[in-house]
Order: structure tokens, then sequence, then C-alpha cells
């Protein structure tokens, strides 16, 4: 029987499986303030009543020329985490479920900031601390963008993740791209493979449907096979390949030491993109663990099971296809895999998105996109007052002043984009012009230093008053 304390040292087989596709429990704080104006943050972890040891798996788009990923980036800075799963081992009940997240899902990237690192495996000394608060609505796969490093951009991913988990702890992550799946698959010898399809791979190889044996490029080819797929030729549809492909890998490494020590030699070359927070202990340790589950009387569906949090894959923000959380399933598979009663999501569904921006012809103050810039403009204004060292009497009140209008302001956004009444909406509106002469008051007093701009003619997804981060979304 493996102990929870086993938990903390931990770390293998499993994480095997991880490196084959293509590239903390904290719970959000009560949403005061909607999270385009004040991104959530995650201050505590969510407890399960079994102990669970979750892995974030991470395939990044990145390849090489004539096999680059979408968009055909070729720099792995711009490239996007377009496999996202987290393998959650449940040590008391001897259990695996593999839960993927679209890549396309519609998500804020908290912050993370607990009091105390109860659990020094989460967040070694030797990786980088969490990262401020992430401004905007991105698509999950481009958390790993909103940072100035890889690793800090795997910690922005981790914690969305988290927040879609309703606060499940991410003990650890790794994280390929391409050339290192490819890498790792003929690392381990392939995998005998039972293909759904008939298809021409990204590399211009043609498969066959039914039972075969895949190499590195095999493997590859099939876990990013999407729009060139003859089955299911979707994200929906890709997941459950890649989990099914995560399967196939784990029976294979089961038990063969060889084989996963082969693995692991790899992931250590210095040549290839593998961004991971495991040791070499963690890994056989684990592999030890779970070959010992394997060798009782657990049959494969005893031992794995898979979910997906699913959801309607639409238009939003007018400019870009988003996957909206189904909010029923997503609760279902939590209380499946986890045994926890989460909270819906806020602020994420389709009719908000629409709320947000009506046409990208108009980005005007009937938009509720353009209600928070002028907000956002405004904290700006107060942020910088309070990094004055000294205020007058008159600076004082004016900050006051435009600290209360803020105040005002930002619950009215909050209201309104909770209700997406039309009510709501006019109030708001109110609010929000109100704030601006208070604002210029204010700004007038404490001479900021910069022009004030109220509007803008950039789409939404290049404003830098609403956007920490501007990337390529492609």
């Amino acid at each position: 029987m493996i102990k929870k304390g086993f938990k903390y040292r931990l770390a293998a087989l499993l994480l095997a499986a991880v490196v084959f596709l293509p590239l903390p429990s904290a719970m959000a704080e009560p949403l005061s303030v909607n999270p385009l104006i004040d991104p959530p943050v995650i201050t505590e972890y969510t407890e399960t009543e079994d102990d669970f040891f979750n892995i974030l798996l991470l395939g990044v788009d990145y390849g090489f020329s004539g096999y680059w990923g979408s968009g055909k980036k070729t720099k792995l800075e711009n490239c996007h985490t377009d496999a996202v799963m987290v393998l959650s081992v449940n040590l008391d009940r001897q259990k695996i479920n593999l839960v993927s997240i679209p890549r396309d899902t519609f998500t804020y990237i908290p912050t993370v900031r607990l009091e105390e690192k109860a659990n020094p495996f989460t967040l070694p000394q030797n990786q980088p601390a969490p990262s401020p608060a992430v401004h905007g609505i991105y698509k999950l796969n481009a958390a790993i963008n909103c940072a100035d490093t890889t690793e800090q951009g795997i910690k922005n991913t981790c914690a969305a993740v988290s927040w879609l988990l309703g606060g499940i702890e991410i003990d650890r992550y790794i994280a390929v791209d391409m050339n290192a799946m490819i890498a790792l698959g003929d690392a381990m010898g392939g995998v005998d493979f039972d293909v759904d399809m008939s298809y021409s791979g990204h590399s211009g190889t043609y498969y066959h449907a039914g039972m075969q044996h895949l190499d590195g490029q095999g493997i590859m080819d099939y876990v990013r096979a999407r729009r060139n797929a003859t089955v299911d030729a979707n994200d929906v549809g890709r997941t459950g390949r890649q989990r099914r492909m995560i399967a196939a890998i784990l029976q294979k490494l089961l038990g063969n030491i060889m084989l996963i020590n082969n693995v692991y030699n790899v992931m250590e070359n210095g040549s290839i993109n593998i961004f991971k927070n495991v040791d070499q202990n963690n890994f056989f340790e684990l592999a030890g663990a779970i070959n010992q589950w394997s060798g009782s009387s657990l049959s494969a569906d005893d031992l794995f099971a898979s979910y997906v949090l699913t959801g309607s894959y639409q238009w939003g923000m007018t400019k870009w296809l988003f996957t909206f959380t189904d909010q029923q399933n997503r609760l279902d598979v939590l209380k499946t895999v986890y045994g926890i009663d989460a909270d819906p999501l806020p602020f994420v569904s389709k009719e908000y998105a629409d709320w947000l921006l009506k046409s990208d012809q108009s980005y005007t103050l009937e938009d509720g996109m353009m209600n928070a810039r002028y907000i956002r403009v405004a904290q700006q204004i107060l942020d910088y007052a309070h990094s004055l060292p000294f205020l007058a009497a008159d600076q004082q009140s004016a900050v006051d002043a435009l600290t209360t209008a803020w105040d005002a302001a930002a619950a009215a956004f909050t209201q309104a984009s909770s209700t997406l009444s039309k009510a709501d909406t006019q109030v708001m509106q109110a609010a929000v012009q109100a704030l601006v002469p208070v604002a210029e008051a204010a700004a007038a007093t404490v001479e900021y230093p910069r022009k004030i701009q109220w509007d803008t003619a950039l789409g939404w997804w290049m404003d830098p008053v609403l956007y920490d981060y501007i990337i390529n979304w492609e």
C-alpha cells in the first residue's frame, strides 16, 4: 500500500508518458471585481478526501523546418501549448485519471499567492517565483506566452489549469516540444497502436487504420492530427487521440525498467526542449509504485480512466474561436475524479463574451471591453499616485475622490458583467462616464506623467491597457 507521505518523493512512469505529448489546490479568492480588472488570485489549495498527485502534461507546438506547428511559428517563445492534460494519480484508490482541457479554453491567468509553501514539492527552490497578475482574457494555450521565460509561462499554465479545475493543486509539470516527443518515442522503441483512422500525417507519411507499429514520428503525427484527421477532425477529437496514446505508452512502459531508463536519459539530454520539475529519484519511485499496482489484480479499466472538460467551440469576441467550458460537465468531472463540489466558473460564458464585444467594428463604450479599458486607465493613474512617496493635502483629496469613483465603476462593471442585463449595463456606463472627469482631475493634481488615452484604435487583443502581454494568437 502506498503511503500518503510518498507523494512528496514521487514522480515517474507517468512522467515518462507525459513526454509523448506535443507541447496550485488553489482556489481563487471570491471575485469581488471582474477578472478583466482584477485577475483571480490563488491563495489556498482545495482539500480532497483522497490523496492525489497531479502532473501537468504540456505539448508545445514547436517543430522544425517543414514540420512547424500552427501559424508556422519558428521561435519557441511564440509557440503555444496545444496539448494540455492533467495526469492525476489517486494514491489511495490506486487509480490513474487523465483529464484533458481543450487548448482554446476561454480563461484567465491567475496570480499564485500562497501564504506559506506547506508542500515544498510544489514550488522547488530552483524554480521561478510565481508571476504577478496577468490582465486579459486568453486561450489556455497562450498562458505559456504571458511571461518573460518559458519556465515562468509554464507556471502560469499551472495556475490557469488549477483555477479551471476548481483549485486542485498541480504538483509537477513536464512540457515537451515536437522534436522532443519524436526523440522520446524512438527511445522507447515506438508503440504498437490500433490507429482509428486512415490519414496522412503532417510529416507526409500515410497511415492506414488498424493495429500497427508507430515510431516517434508516427506517435507525433497521430497526437498532432486535427484538421488532417479523417475521424473527429477537431480539438475534442485530438484530445481523445492524445489520451488513448498516453494510455498505450503507459501500458508499454509498465514494468520495463530498461525502457523507462532510456526515456529518462533522453529527458536529461540538453539538446532538446524538455521543461520539467522532476528529478531522477522522483521518476523511478513513481515507476515502482505504478508497477506494484499493475502487478495486482487490477485490470486496465480499473487502473486507467480519461475525461475531457468539454465545451462549445464558437466564435467569441468576434475575432477568435474559443472553447466555452460546459459548466455541468466540468462539475461532473471534478466530482468524479477528485470528489469535490466545485463552483461554476465565473465570467467564461459565450454570452459574457458577446456582452464584452458585439462587433470588431465598434469597439466603443457600448461594449464591455471598452468600459473595462476606461477603468484600467483610471487604475493606472491610481497606481502612479500610490507610488509617490508623499501626497499633499489637495493631492490626497483628489486621489480619495478617484478611489471612490473607481470603486463605484468597478462594482458596476462587475455587476453588469455578472447579470448581462440592459439595466445594469446602463448603470455601468453611467458610472464609467462619471469616473472620467474625476480621474483627469486627480491626474492633473498629482502631475501624472503620461498622456491619458481613454479610447484606442487598436483591436482588443492588442490593447496594452487591457493586456499585460501582446501575443501572436495564431
